[in-house]
């Protein structure tokens, strides 16, 4: 069973990624980034998506490491104190 929902989830993730990899090479003009202070050179605008895309990957897995991260922490944190109170 846990083969076969590893298999799923593989194959989503790998759909996913074909499809973002072909919705970016479908977009072939060229496109310049300005930010407030800082102009980017122009780049291929499907070679930004895949990008854009893979670094909001990153940024949600770090924000779900983080945040079961501070659960556990807090939960610790909980449970001694709570040892801490009951041995006085």
């Amino acid at each position: 069973m846990h083969k076969f929902i590893f298999l799923t989830k593989t194959l989503i993730c790998l759909a996913i990624v074909l499809l973002g990899l072909l919705f970016g090479l479908s977009n072939p003009s060229s496109v310049g980034i300005n930010l407030l202070f800082y102009q980017f050179p122009s780049a291929n605008l499907g070679v930004l998506l895949v990008l854009f895309l893979i670094a909001g990957f990153l940024l949600g897995v770090l924000t779900s490491v983080l945040n079961s991260g501070s659960k556990r922490l807090s939960a610790r944190f909980a449970a001694s104190s709570k040892h801490a109170n009951s041995t006085r």
